[in-house]
């Protein structure tokens, strides 16, 4: 019952609004869309997030995040942050390339 309230006046207050700064309206062009949700606390939503590591998938913990808007486009950012976690981690990186370019052992015969 709110919500129909909600809704009348506030199309009443746009109609006004629109009239005061000469924006014409035609019939029934304003729409309205209402969500009905519940007021969620962020940092409480991302320590549940945190919590379900291992008990649900990570995609779907990406999806449920606050502060992630594409799952698909973080999921992504995440592997490509973890590959240059590997490459620069690696204590061998480069080693035998160094070596093969310094032409060791290109004498020798087996």
């Amino acid at each position: 019952l709110q919500e129909t309230e909600f809704k009348l006046g506030f199309g009443s207050f746009i109609r006004c609004v629109c009239r005061l700064m000469g924006i014409p309206i035609d019939g029934n062009q304003i729409k309205q869309t209402w969500t009905r949700t519940s007021v969620s606390n962020d940092s409480e939503l991302a320590d549940i997030a945190q919590k379900s590591v291992g008990v649900i998938s990570n995609k779907t913990i990406l999806k449920n995040h606050p502060w992630v808007e594409n799952p698909e486009d973080e999921e992504k950012q995440l592997e490509d942050e973890e590959q240059k976690k590997q490459d620069n981690f690696n204590p061998y990186k480069g080693t035998f390339q160094q070596s093969l370019e310094g032409g060791e052992g290109d004498d020798e015969e087996l």
